[in-house]
């Protein structure tokens, strides 16, 4: 009986870990566009004023900070949404997996222990890695056509 149950959350793990993958990436890509069109639109409203800002000598890093700290001001509104939403999603599916693991009592919030810290450094890691490329290419391809 526990080698059923066993083999069955093997196959659900194994399912799960494809599935989480294909939408890893899919929402990697997705990140990056909405960053990228966000900045761009932020580039067309202030265009006037970065284009004083090169006329009077600022570095292209003057002027990719301000873009980049809203950015990063992003990540963690998305991390504080994300987190909210996984832990909701997580107490939803603990009576399912209680009946699916046929009454062992499941606790997926529990489960992850005192990971949430590593959890949270990470995606805010990765959260600002993404936004970090996607800022860098948009002012570059920008500030390359402008000058």
């Amino acid at each position: 009986n526990i080698e059923e149950v066993l083999a069955r959350a093997e196959s659900v793990a194994a399912k799960s870990r494809m599935v989480v993958g294909v939408l890893l990436v899919f929402f990697a890509i997705v990140a990056l566009m909405a960053v990228y069109s966000t900045v761009s639109i932020r580039l067309a409203v202030y265009h006037d004023d970065i284009r004083v800002m090169q006329m009077v000598g600022a570095t292209s890093h003057f002027i990719h900070l301000p873009f980049f700290m809203l950015s990063v001001g992003y990540v963690f509104v998305a991390l504080a949404v994300n987190t909210l939403l996984l832990v909701g999603a997580l107490f939803t599916v603990s009576a399912p997996l209680t009946s699916f693991f046929e009454g062992m009592p499941i606790n997926p919030v529990s489960a992850f222990g005192g990971q949430w810290v590593i959890m949270l450094l990470w995606k805010m890691g990765v959260g600002v890695f993404l936004i970090g490329v996607s800022t860098a290419l948009v002012l570059r391809r920008y500030l390359r056509s402008s000058t």
